[in-house]
């Protein structure tokens, strides 16, 4: 049986159409088309065609070579550019490459600290506030921890 398929990658996915070149008996048409509802493809009688769609490489490898076993086919593949039947191994790779987003590149740490309002560029003191000491008087002195007891 002699049929069309035509995929076309859109948006992450890939659209495959199918549908027959030569007329067959009923009888043929109805085990067509029960074998591509089991295989997953949704019929539309308007344009007398099944569609299948697919995110992943692996299901559209899987789809392709189902149809090649099942099928006489004819196709054209497109994506970047326009795949003969032949050539849809590299269909399939390029399909997959496109999936693949590059990884963002890490933002660069700031080179300076950010500024804050009312901020001093002093660094916080970790002892005892300081007081200045003028005339007479003297800073308190703490006892150590080993004379309180």
């Amino acid at each position: 049986m002699k049929v069309d398929v035509d995929c076309i990658i859109r948006n992450g996915e890939v659209e495959i159409g199918i549908s027959l070149i030569e007329r067959v008996s009923q009888q043929e048409f109805e085990e067509y088309a029960d074998t591509l509802r089991r295989e997953g493809f949704e019929y539309d009688s308007y344009n007398q065609s099944n569609s299948f769609t697919t995110k992943t490489p692996r299901m559209l490898a899987a789809m392709l070579k189902f149809l090649d076993k099942e099928y006489q086919v004819e196709g054209k593949l497109r994506g970047k550019k326009v795949y003969s039947w032949e050539e849809r191994d590299q269909f399939i790779k390029d399909f997959e490459a496109s999936l693949v987003k590059p990884e963002p590149p890490e933002p660069e740490p700031p080179s300076t600290p950010p500024e804050f309002p009312n901020a001093t560029s002093e660094e916080p003191s970790t002892t005892e506030p300081s007081h200045s000491v003028t005339g007479s008087e003297q800073p308190a002195i703490k006892p150590e921890p080993s004379e309180l007891t």
